[in-house]
């Protein structure tokens, strides 16, 4: 299961793209049961999920708390840039981050 992180205006436009083809890692998603993630919990792997700039600060809250747990550098690289789009998506207005699973 491949999965895509997308940074898109109103328009649907993607302006960034981070590709993730391996699929997200179980072992650093939050599990099921643990509902201190309530945003991340809302991303479906199998559909298309989008996030609005209104929900950025508890996104990233809720991202940064998944870095501790990357065991690769491709895993840490992806973690990296997909916060680099929330923190884009935080600060320019119209902006939203769309994930697209497979």
């Amino acid at each position: 299961m491949a999965i895509d992180v997308r940074l898109q205006d109103e328009r649907g436009s993607t302006l960034e793209k981070v590709p993730y083809p391996w699929g997200v890692p179980e072992r650093w998603m939050p599990s099921d049961d643990d509902r201190s993630f309530t945003l991340l919990h809302e991303v479906d792997p199998y559909g298309d999920t989008v996030l609005s700039q209104q929900q950025m600060p508890g996104f990233l809250a809720e991202w940064r708390r998944l870095t501790p747990n990357a065991q690769t550098a491709d895993e840490r690289q992806f973690l990296e840039r997909v916060e680099a789009l929330a923190e884009r998506c935080l600060k320019e207005p119209g902006l939203f981050l769309k994930f697209e699973g497979d």
